[in-house]
């Protein structure tokens, strides 16, 4: 069964721009609190290397919404996840050209100045993506919700049927034990029938009566089948 590409594309983005931020902080943490250069230089280094996975993880992104635009049908997308798609892919190019503009920022002023250069990220610069990340969420709540409505009504159909089909059961059971009674009751009858019609057979040994007795017998028995099946 095929997956989506975005979904673990879109997770990596949102991990590696976490990460980013989050070693951003410690930066600037770093640089207010010591003048510990090796603290810094690490924290640069670990900054270079997890913004260029970002940069990578993000060329994925892009690769897999190029991909349902041009051929959304083959996923199922609509026309609307695909917009919602690309808007995403836009607004998360913004904010890494963002981010990659503040660790050059501190590249360079590591490499030809002084580190208080830099300036931190406020906290309104995150803004917009934090409000981006919540409507996201409350999207996926939204639709988690809808699946959980359709398979809870899904449920109560399949119960509702399964009560219908053992009631009618029950009531098939019912007229099979009716018809096994009738028919052993039948049978029963029938054998008593048959003894004593043999036993005035036997007693009258004359032909004429023989076979008025055989007719009878017949009659009898032709009577008693269609009691039956009545």
């Amino acid at each position: 069964m095929s997956t989506d590409p975005y979904v673990d594309a879109k997770g990596e983005v949102e991990a590696s721009i976490r990460n980013v931020k989050t070693l951003l902080n410690s930066y600037a943490r770093i640089r207010s609190t010591s003048t510990d250069s090796a603290s810094l230089t690490e924290t640069i280094e670990e900054l270079q290397t997890t913004l260029g996975l970002l940069e990578t993880d993000l060329d994925d992104l892009e690769d897999s919404v190029r991909a349902v635009e041009e051929n959304g049908d083959r996923w199922g997308i609509s026309d609307i996840e695909v917009s919602q798609r690309r808007s995403f892919v836009n607004r998360v190019t913004a904010e890494v050209q963002t981010l990659q503009k503040q660790v050059h920022q501190i590249t360079g002023s590591a490499s030809g100045g002084s580190y208080r250069d830099y300036e931190p990220p406020s906290d309104g610069q995150y803004e917009e993506a934090e409000q981006w990340e919540r409507q996201e969420q409350q999207v996926l709540i939204r639709r988690q919700d809808d699946t959980l409505g359709v398979i809870s009504g899904t449920l109560n159909t399949i119960a509702s049927q399964a009560g219908l089909i053992g009631k009618e059961v029950a009531e098939h059971s019912e007229m099979l034990d009716d018809l096994s009674t009738r028919v052993d009751g039948t049978q029963s009858r029938l054998s008593k029938v048959t003894k004593t019609m043999q036993n005035f057979i036997t007693k009258n040994e004359d032909t004429r009566s023989s076979w008025c007795i055989g007719i009878l017998v017949v009659i009898l028995i032709i009577l008693l089948i269609a009691v039956i099946l009545v």
